[in-house]
């Protein structure tokens, strides 16, 4: 039974089942699709939770111009030049740029991209990123 809906739960399902090797070997311990999900997950996460300055000032900053290139590459071009654009406006502190971040953030959630069915569309193409059991 589908907590949210199909794309959520394999999106999330694939997430999950490659946490563990990210915690064991870090990214370079993943397959390229494996990555992707990753850092597009995680991307999408923070964003939600607390825009670009969240994703920026966590852990998962320090992987940004890669999730840029994730971003590109499974789909979202639109979110991976709103990311490159605050790249390019420097770095930390983040703090320095709130009116920029917040702007960007807003641009965001206005895109026309969806990323829920966008990474799990990746997914389903993938089928490396996801165990057996959640790729639909």
């Amino acid at each position: 039974m589908a907590l949210l809906d199909p794309d959520y739960d394999l999106v999330i399902g694939a997430y999950s089942s490659i946490w563990p090797r990210y915690e064991r070997s870090g990214l370079g311990g993943l397959t390229r699709s494996e990555r992707a999900v990753f850092l597009a997950w995680r991307f999408l996460c923070e964003v939600n939770n607390g825009g670009f300055r969240q994703f920026l000032s966590n852990p998962s900053g320090a992987h940004a111009e890669d999730t840029a290139a994730v971003l590109d590459e499974t789909g979202m071009p639109h979110t991976a030049a709103l990311l490159r654009r605050v790249l390019s406006t420097g770095g930390p502190p983040w703090s320095s740029l709130s009116d920029a971040l917040d702007d960007l953030t807003d641009e965001f959630f206005r895109s026309a991209e969806n990323p829920y069915l966008i990474i799990a569309q990746y997914v389903r193409d993938h089928i490396d990123a996801a165990p057996p059991s959640v790729v639909a």
